[in-house]
């Protein structure tokens, strides 16, 4: 088995609340993750199979058999959606297996996510010969862009890792958290 797809399984696995829809790894929404969720995913295809068929046995539908078609879709969507929030974890955008213990899994997050890694640790590092860090010691360390340094300062405050003390300009620095 590929490694990648022992991770997904290991990440369905890791289900300690029993959530039956955990988050999807890429984008937004959920995935099954228990036999409950699965069955649901079942029947809303076979719902929407039946609805389907039932539909297709006219080859010429009126405009009010159109509009129930279309009617019974819209509720079958929102049941599903009503379930998967009721019984799933919060959706939220993934792009990949979440970080555990901030650490990242090399293997499936690619060369750019190493690289943005690496950046980060070397910020982090830096707040070891410096108290107070500002954007301009961050663009010269790693050559990167005002913008990019302020998400990159961004993600590390949303870590917990680091504080911002300033609003906005040129008195905005950052110290270790």
């Amino acid at each position: 088995m590929n490694k990648f797809l022992e991770e997904y399984l290991k990440y369905l696995k890791d289900n300690p609340k029993g959530y039956w829809f955990r988050a999807r790894l890429y984008g937004f929404g959920w995935t099954p993750a228990t036999w409950q969720g699965w069955l649901i995913t079942a029947g809303f295809i076979g719902a929407l199979l039946w609805v389907g068929a039932d539909f297709g046995k006219n080859p010429n539908p009126s405009g009010n058999e159109i509009n129930w078609f279309f009617v019974k879709i819209i509720l079958l969507v929102a049941t599903l959606i009503a379930i998967c929030v009721i019984k799933g974890e919060k959706p939220k955008w993934n792009w990949g297996l979440p970080k555990n213990n901030n650490e990242q899994n090399y293997d499936l997050i690619g060369e750019q996510g190493r690289a943005k890694q690496e950046h980060l640790d070397k910020i982090i590092k830096l707040f070891d010969s410096k108290d107070k860090v500002m954007n301009d010691d961050v663009e010269k360390l790693l050559g990167v862009s005002d913008k990019t340094v302020q998400r990159y300062f961004n993600e590390l405050e949303s870590q917990g890792k680091i504080k911002q003390v300033g609003e906005t300009g040129k008195g905005v620095y950052y110290i270790k958290a």
